[in-house]
């Protein structure tokens, strides 16, 4: 199987303030948008995002749509640089940016709807050449101040949607 894109479904109480929010912090755009339903895309990821309105009169059941605790995760560049950039337009971050014990760095924000993003930027493993100057993330490394080229190896670009389930 080749996968060459990816749309998740964000069911909300209001798009609009979601579709809002992914456009302003994330650099997402509307596609089509209706009264209950915004498709948002990028120019440089096939990844979409479906935010749909939750009908608080249908019956519930299981996969009919109910908030589920969804986490959305991007794998960014520059994840220093986007956390400065998010505190200037007064994003609700959640938790401040962080180095995990594996050396991932990342940093949570919520969206006016609940929605979990995190963005996250992958380091070098220990032991390797670039380990050592990678210690600190990417806007903050010599060398990586606007230009894609570094002669430091670049974190792998991928997407993942962690879903949690209370």
């Amino acid at each position: 199987m080749i996968i060459v894109g990816a749309a998740m479904t964000l069911t909300v109480i209001d798009p609009v303030v979601s579709s809002e929010f992914f456009a302003t912090h994330l650099g997402f755009r509307e596609i089509v948008a209706t009264e209950d339903v915004v498709y948002l895309g990028r120019d440089d990821t096939a990844i979409e995002i479906v935010v749909q309105r939750l009908d608080m009169e249908a019956p519930w059941a299981p996969g009919a749509g109910r908030p589920t605790g969804v986490v959305v995760t991007f794998a960014v560049i520059g994840i220093a640089a986007e956390y400065d950039r998010l505190q200037r337009e007064g994003a609700n971050i959640t938790s401040p940016l962080v180095r995990l014990p594996g050396g991932e760095w990342q940093l949570q924000l919520t969206d006016p709807n609940g929605v979990v993003v995190q963005l996250t930027e992958t380091q070098a493993p220990a032991g390797t050449d670039a380990a050592t100057a990678q210690d600190r993330p990417s806007a903050d490394r010599p060398g990586t101040e606007g230009s894609s080229h570094s002669a430091l190896p670049q974190p792998r670009r991928y997407v993942s949607l962690a879903l949690l389930l209370w």
